[in-house]
């Protein structure tokens, strides 16, 4: 079974070493990949639903990148994922 690559890339070149520092990080994690046949046979259809909150709190750029992430969901599905 092929493992997932985790990369770690800090927001900040250094670090104080005389005191404790917080380090903000990006974690990037991409999986192995896989013969597309393969993951098509593997995988049974999928219905999928996505509810985004449009109440009050989530006005602005909250609202915006629901959307955005939703887009991106819907661009990544296969033909057989039903949304």
């Amino acid at each position: 079974m092929n493992q997932p690559k985790i990369d770690f890339w800090p927001l900040r070149p250094v670090v104080a070493a005389d005191q404790a520092t917080n380090l903000d990080l990006l974690v990037t994690i991409t999986s192995p990949t896989q013969p597309q046949e393969a993951e098509e046979k593997q995988r049974p259809p999928l219905n999928l639903a996505l509810v985004i909150d449009c109440s009050g709190s989530m006005s602005g750029s909250k609202l915006s990148y629901a959307r955005k992430a939703a887009r991106f969901l819907a661009s990544e599905l296969t033909s057989r994922v039903r949304l």
